[in-house]
């Protein structure tokens, strides 16, 4: 999920309702669908993995021109310069913040998906 506008670090209450709605879909829906194609792991492997079973889908709130700044820079959004931000003060401040979250929910999802991987490959 992203771009969704937090208040006190949660998503807005209007965001917040199509969260829920696309859990509800992915957990009711999707999910069953792809497990009886047998397109998912066992359950354990997700568990021991630290993967969120509940709530499978990652939340980014709204990075606002990190994507635009990071297309126009290509480059990762965590990698970007101060000098490609062309910001200054406070709000270079507020982006270095947001680039710092995305960084940890990048890499959070990254190494959970790796030791999903790797958990797979020894069944």
């Amino acid at each position: 999920m992203q771009k969704y506008r937090p208040r006190d670090g949660r998503p807005a209450a209007a965001f917040q309702k199509w969260i829920n709605r696309i859990e509800d879909g992915v957990n009711r829906k999707l999910l069953p669908a792809l497990s009886q194609c047998d397109m998912l792991l066992s359950a354990d492997l997700y568990m021991r993995a630290g993967a969120p079973t509940a709530k499978p889908l990652l939340q980014m709130s709204n990075f606002n021109g990190l994507i635009a700044k990071s297309q126009e820079h290509q480059s990762p959004i965590f990698s970007l310069t101060d000098a490609q931000l062309d910001q200054t003060g406070v709000v270079l401040e507020h982006t270095r913040t947001s680039m710092q979250k995305f960084r940890e929910l990048f890499s959070d999802a990254a190494d959970t998906i790796i030791r999903i991987i790797d958990n797979a490959k020894c069944h």
